[in-house]
């Protein structure tokens, strides 16, 4: 995690095609996907499931055809981040 003056920004590895929205924290965040990496659809997914488990506003800095990307998570702090993230993981 990385503080800027506009949020903080996360790295996420995205997979595709998952059978269900889930996120997995260990070494790294892996976030799994339900839709396909088509026109834009596991992006839409991923930014609005982190949204929902975060309550805050989310978006896609880079990365936005790879399966690793930086996203900006406005009016958090780290700790509240990384805390709603390990919950989030925990959850089956």
């Amino acid at each position: 995690m990385e503080k800027t003056t506009n949020g903080v920004l996360i790295h996420v590895r995205v997979k595709p095609r998952a059978p269900s929205f889930r996120i997995v924290v260990h070494d790294e965040l892996v976030v799994f996907c339900r839709r396909p990496p088509v026109d834009g659809k596991a992006n839409r997914e991923l930014i609005t499931g982190l949204s929902k488990i975060l309550g805050s506003k989310v978006q896609i800095v880079s990365g936005f055809h790879s399966s690793k990307k930086r996203i900006l998570i406005k009016g958090l702090g780290e700790d509240e981040i990384e805390d709603m993230l390990i919950a989030a993981g925990n959850q089956k």
